[in-house]
């Protein structure tokens, strides 16, 4: 017995370090781009894996056009045409064939078989691999379960694209899926999503605006065999108005067919794609929308139109908000969204010291800026903070310092424009503070007195607080006017000097406000 024993302590550690794990190096070898052309002058770029034979490639279905051809790129850049061999509309999956006529594909590549149809448990891991925005090369995306009940497409997804599902009548809304926490950034519609153990578990497809942020699912593999039994080769009449509901397909500028032209085009869009990194950031550019798109698409809209509202009421002032876009971002760390104005850059500042922040500066403008960064303080329990503690908490971290750098004596908070989201279903909760400076500020630049304001966002969970802070300052006479007369900021009036201030004011203040969680 003593020795039997020793035998099987022995083994065990032995049977442990061999124990299969996702290896991404591996699983790319059965990746490829999937590049659809809709016309003469654009593509769209999405992700496929091979499945089961070299000459066969499983994508989402939404990602395909009723004009143009379907090429495949496969590890290496070999690149071969593809026709549709089955399609399974209820679970927006198509499974591409290579063209007759056209050469085999590479001899050095991986065919996926291995998968998992076993439930996956709340919170694990799950590895989706894909092309960001058709990037060149793979990467990986870190997703976690998260939890619906019944984890249908239904019960998902906003009550918006719920009805154009139903109209449209694919794909199913009783649909199973496979909920996740995170987004799959645009490129990543037909991704292979593996487990720890580095088997399918499931097909990227989700990626369904929710306001600034995405709600994203996958496709459980055990629709695979369906897809594999399916007799329909035909593509949906509405496939078009399906394909704009979905963020994760990713499109491209090009003219013609030509491979090394639309090399050309991913590589230059891949590069402006690439992620803003600081210490406690990881930031991927994920979509540009005016405010009016992040309302429609948002769960809540009231809550997107309330700083709005707030800020044309109090200045007078009309703006018009089809031209006032913002780029999207979302961290991959913290689960953090967070909004820029178009064309400015985010940028890392004082990248060797402790101060290290991420800033968007406005062109022109050296009175507006945001600033984002992470607050950590042990001798608060953060969730339990009410108002005037969370005040005080900025007081000391945030208001003093701002103060300082203008040389005013504080800050006055606007109760008005200060309030807390609780979120019910989490630990977390999201706190919006508008403040404006205890005294005017005199610039000798211009001889004119300034008014100082700040907008922040707090995004808190059990041990980190997201800040998201927007300062500017208007000469007060320019208020004051304002407050009076009104200013009228449509049309070609957009472009005077003191339209441009308050555009520069709406804009830095609502990418503050719109800071939200990811999921």
């Amino acid at each position: 017995m003593k020795r039997a024993l020793l035998v099987s302590i022995f083994l065990y550690p032995f049977f442990f370090c061999f124990a299969q794990k996702f290896d991404p190096a591996q699983a790319s070898k059965s990746l490829v781009r999937v590049v659809v052309t809709v016309n003469q002058k654009e593509s769209k770029v999405l992700t496929g894996f091979i499945w089961k034979s070299p000459n066969q490639v499983v994508t989402s279905l939404h990602g395909m056009s009723r004009t143009g051809d379907i090429k495949v790129v496969y590890p290496g850049n070999a690149v071969r045409k593809m026709r549709i061999k089955q399609v399974l509309e209820k679970a927006d999956l198509v499974l591409l064939e290579v063209s007759a006529g056209q050469p085999a594909p590479p001899t050095n590549l991986t065919s996926i078989s291995q998968v998992n149809v076993a439930n996956i448990s709340f919170g694990s891991e799950v590895f989706a691999l894909g092309y960001n925005s058709g990037a060149q090369g793979s990467s990986t995306r870190i997703l976690k379960k998260g939890y619906v009940d019944p984890e249908l497409l239904s019960n998902l997804i906003p009550d918006k694209d719920r009805r154009q599902i139903q109209s449209l009548g694919y794909p199913d809304l009783n649909m199973n899926i496979l909920y996740v926490e995170g987004s799959l950034l645009p490129g990543y519609s037909g991704a292979p999503v593996f487990d720890v153990q580095g088997k399918l578990v499931g097909i990227g497809n989700g990626g369904l605006e929710n306001g600034a942020s995405n709600v994203s699912w996958i496709i459980p593999c055990r629709y695979l065999q369906e897809l594999e039994s399916s007799t329909s080769t035909n593509l949906p009449q509405n496939l078009d108005r399906l394909n704009q509901l979905y963020s994760a397909t990713s499109s491209i500028d090009l003219d013609g067919g030509d491979i090394e032209l639309m090399e050309r085009a991913i590589e230059q869009q891949g590069n402006l794609y690439k992620p803003v990194k600081s210490r406690e950031f990881e930031f991927y550019k994920t979509k540009n929308r005016s405010i009016v798109e992040l309302t429609e698409s948002s769960s809540n809209p009231s809550n997107v139109l309330k700083l709005n509202n707030e800020i044309t009421k109090q200045f007078n002032i009309s703006l018009d908000l089809n031209r006032i876009r913002f780029d999207i971002y979302e961290d991959i760390q913290n689960g953090v969204v967070v909004v820029v104005p178009e064309g400015l850059q985010l940028d890392v500042i004082n990248k060797a010291t402790e101060e290290e922040a991420l800033t968007v500066k406005f062109n022109d403008n050296d009175f507006t800026y945001l600033a984002y960064g992470v607050l950590k303080d042990d001798s608060y329990e953060l969730n339990d903070l009410h108002m005037d503690e969370i005040v005080e908490f900025l007081d000391e971290e945030y208001f003093t310092v701002l103060a300082r750098t203008f040389g005013i004596s504080g800050f006055y908070v606007a109760d008005d424009y200060t309030y807390v989201e609780e979120d019910y279903n989490s630990d977390r909760k999201t706190i919006h503070i508008s403040a404006t400076g205890a005294e005017l500020v005199y610039s000798p630049m211009d001889g004119r007195q300034y008014g100082i304001s700040t907008y922040i966002t707090l995004l808190i969970n059990q041990n980190k607080i997201i800040l998201t802070s927007a300062v500017t300052a208007i000469p007060y006479d320019v208020l004051m006017n304002a407050a009076q007369f009104g200013i009228n900021c449509m049309g070609s009036n957009s472009q005077g000097v003191d339209c441009k201030r308050f555009q520069d004011f709406y804009s830095a203040f609502t990418a503050a406000h719109l800071t939200t969680f990811a999921y």
